[in-house]
């Protein structure tokens, strides 16, 4: 009897020190992956058992992962989750409590569907939780002994022992782990960042940089990054690996197909994991001919809180397992991929901004250039007209011209609208007016058929407001038509004459008939014509400047010349309007005196 204690004490010891040598071993690696194994066939070795487990907490504490398994169910249970409160793993890892079973068919804590998954026979099980400050993080299990013996007290305390020492391992070397995961993700997030900045001004290359990396992070060998067509209300692949390119350009989701994973997660909003598309009824069968695999995530892409595409991810590597944290952190990639679609249209929208500047300053140039600038038409008249675009280029529009040796044919206009598309309609009316006062030498037949013309060939719904004179030197007379341009006037001495007729602007009905006005001229008379924006100039107290002030301006100094007195008038339109470095309207005006 004494030899057999003494035996046994013998055995003990040395499976004492067998422990000893086993955490200077499982110390000597930080990698998580091969610590917990060596963990697992150390425990096994040590009770001399035909397999074993080892399951570990999540971070929720409501489910136990088989990260290890040896034996024959290896492949079946290893990543397999099971409720934290099933079966005599989760009474271990909810009592913090050691278990011998060595009748598990009879034993009503055993949890039986393990079994079935992985198709083996657990009659004898010996269990203890790895325990790390106070706190349960996992359970070691080892099945059935070589030799069919039951299991005892000394192999429940030798693996408790061991189990310590096991715990205190595992924890370091998940430490590590989520040490070297955070530098995995901050490298790809740099990598990305990194293509970002340098890639930008090659949208096509910076996606395909972008999906590359994906690829490396997901260990999928599928991946394609699909953008929002707003004009098809469909999504399209802008990047992509390991789709055929012969299909890539065809490829188009309809976004309002939610049967389509992609379509799904951009109206959503969320990301999907899919582990079976065939039996997942949300979305189609999976289409064999286009994918190897069954399991499918798909992530939206969000700029500035808009959904503006989705990453989808499938076909990974074989043995891969998806876990919680890897979805995490593709999720975090996605939303960098937002940033980087930012940055792309953000140049994008730069260099389309730098280059409708760069046309509209050539508009502007044109506009400027068909504007005459010189007025020394005869030594009979003092002419100066001027325009300054509210934009960079604008609908106001005047010309002055000789339509013979007496004869001087000028005409002020203001279209509809701002910018470009005004600019367009001011060149077209300009042109038409001009070319029928060649011919006709009579304002009103002149708007008559310029009237017809802008009727006919605008679908713009533009229209312009057009006042045209024809100065006859040798009679002394102003022949006058108006197009619904308000009221110019003529200043003789004190006295101010208005220049009226009635008829709408240009372009709005082809039916309106336009009336002809006509008065002399004596030396000493000022025309005066402008457009509304010199009227319509508005301060701080939003009052209007208004045309008693133009009239009073003109009047005031009619001495000057008539360069002069539209410099003054712009200046007393600044000064009123506390010099804003904006006009509210095109301004556009013109003064002629007969000397």
């Amino acid at each position: 009897m004494n030899q057999n204690k003494e035996t046994k004490t013998k055995t003990h010891s040395e499976k004492l020190q067998k422990i000893l040598e086993i955490n200077k071993k499982i110390n000597a690696s930080s990698n998580f992956r091969e610590v917990i194994s060596a963990i697992l066939f150390s425990a096994i070795d040590l009770i001399n058992t035909e397999g074993g487990s080892l399951l570990l907490s999540d971070d929720t504490g409501k489910f136990l992962t088989f990260e290890i398994v040896v034996g024959e169910s290896k492949g079946k249970l290893e990543g397999l989750k099971i409720p934290s409160n099933k079966g005599i793993a989760g009474y271990i890892f909810t009592n913090n409590t050691p278990v011998i079973s060595n009748d598990t068919e009879n034993d009503p804590r055993f949890f039986g569907d393990v079994d079935k998954v992985s198709g083996m026979k657990t009659k004898k099980l010996l269990g203890v939780p790895l325990v790390k400050g106070g706190i349960v993080i996992g359970v070691i299990e080892v099945v059935n002994k070589v030799d069919g013996r039951d299991f005892v007290e000394d192999d429940l305390e030798i693996l408790s022992i061991f189990a310590e020492q096991a715990a205190i391992a595992i924890n370091n070397a998940s430490l590590i782990k989520d040490l070297d995961q955070k530098a995995r993700e901050l490298a790809y997030l740099y990598d990305i960042s990194n293509y970002t900045i340098s890639s930008i001004p090659d949208r096509k290359n910076l996606f395909k940089k972008i999906v590359s990396v994906l690829s490396e992070i997901s260990g999928a060998d599928r991946i394609s990054i699909m953008l929002f067509d707003e004009s098809t209300r469909s999504l399209y692949i802008e990047a992509c690996i390991g789709i055929d390119d012969s299909i890539v350009g065809s490829v188009r989701v309809d976004v309002n197909d939610i049967s389509r994973p992609s379509a799904f997660v951009f109206s959503n909003g969320y990301y999907i994991f899919v582990k079976d598309m065939d039996t997942d009824g949300r979305f189609g069968r999976n289409k064999r001919l286009r994918y190897k695999s069954k399991s499918f995530i798909s992530f939206p892409i969000k700029s500035q809180g808009k959904i503006v595409g989705v990453i989808n991810i499938t076909e990974f590597k074989e043995g891969l397992k998806i876990e919680q944290d890897d979805i995490g952190f593709l999720e975090v990639v996605s939303n960098q991929v937002g940033f980087a679609y930012d940055s792309v249209r953000m140049y994008e929208d730069r260099i389309q901004m730098e280059a409708w500047n760069r046309e509209l300053e050539i508009t502007r140039q044109i506009q400027m250039d068909l504007i005459p600038k010189s007025f020394n038409f005869t030594n009979l008249l003092d002419v100066h007209f001027a325009l300054l675009p509210h934009y960079v280029v604008g609908g106001d529009f005047y010309d002055v011209y000789k339509l013979s040796e007496n004869e001087i044919c000028f005409f002020l206009g203001d279209v509809s609208g701002k910018g470009l598309p005004a600019s367009i309609f001011m060149a077209a009316s300009k042109s038409i007016i001009k070319a029928f006062s060649y011919e006709f030498k009579n304002p009103k037949r002149i708007l008559d058929l310029s009237n017809l013309v802008l009727c006919e060939s605008s679908e713009s719904s533009m229209f312009a407001t057009v006042f045209i004179g024809i100065i006859d030197m040798g009679r002394m007379s102003l022949a006058f038509s108006n197009a619904g341009h308000g009221q110019q006037f003529l200043v003789r001495g004190d006295k101010v004459i208005n220049l009226y007729t009635k008829g709408l602007p240009v372009g709005i009905f082809n039916t309106t008939n336009y009336q002809f006005g006509e008065t002399n001229l004596q030396r000493g008379d000022m025309i005066v014509v402008y457009s509304d924006g010199i009227s319509e100039s508005i301060n701080d107290n939003n009052e209007l400047f208004g045309e008693q002030r133009i009239i009073e301006t003109i009047v005031e100094n009619k001495h000057l010349t008539s360069k002069e007195i539209i410099d003054h008038l712009l200046r007393k339109v600044d000064e009123f309007s506390f010099k804003k470095s904006e006009y509210g309207d095109d301004i556009s005006i013109g003064v002629i005196k007969v000397l």
